[in-house]
C-alpha cells in the first residue's frame, strides 16, 4: 500500500507494528520524501528510528 500512495504522490505512514526488517524494505522501495516511518516511546522504538533515518527516513511519525 506504500507503494500505490506514494507512486500517486501521496504521503504514507509505515505503521510501527512492522518487522524491522519489513519496514525497512518498504522505505528502501519507495520514495523516501513521501514515506514515513512511524515508531513507539519505548526505549527499543527510539533505537529503531535511528536506524531508519541512518537507512534514509525523513519523515518519523511517534505513535503514543
Amino acid at each position: 500500500m506504500t507503494f500505490a500512495i506514494t507512486s500517486m504522490g501521496g504521503m504514507a505512514i509505515q505503521h510501527r507494528f512492522c518487522e524491522f526488517d519489513e519496514q525497512l524494505a518498504m522505505l528502501e522501495f519507495c520514495n523516501k520524501n513521501l514515506t514515513g516511518v512511524s515508531i513507539g516511546v519505548k526505549k527499543e522504538d527510539t533505537i529503531r528510528a535511528e536506524k531508519l533515518i541512518e537507512a534514509g527516513a525523513k519523515i518519523v511519525c511517534i505513535d503514543v
